[in-house]
């Protein structure tokens, strides 16, 4: 392959690409915080955080940090041993 110089073709895709990124992104970020809206209202009407993260495509752990930013979890204190 040569890689001294990049092809118009190549310049067109990489430019078209970008654009859909930058869109997507857009898009993306507002979903996001439509989820994390939605996670906390769910808690606050009192829902289980595991049946929250049962019904979302986040990870538990990822629901935990939405709600702990929210201010709606408690720290467990450490056992002693």
């Amino acid at each position: 392959m040569d890689f001294v110089g990049s092809s118009l073709e190549a310049k067109t895709r990489t430019a078209k690409a970008n654009r859909a990124y930058v869109r997507l992104r857009d898009q993306f970020a507002e979903a996001r915080a439509e989820l994390a809206a939605a996670i906390v209202a769910e808690r606050k009407e009192g829902e289980l955080i595991e049946d929250i993260a049962a019904r979302v495509t986040y990870r538990q752990t990822q629901v935990n940090r939405i709600l702990e930013a929210a201010g709606l979890t408690e720290k467990r204190a450490k056992p002693e041993s």
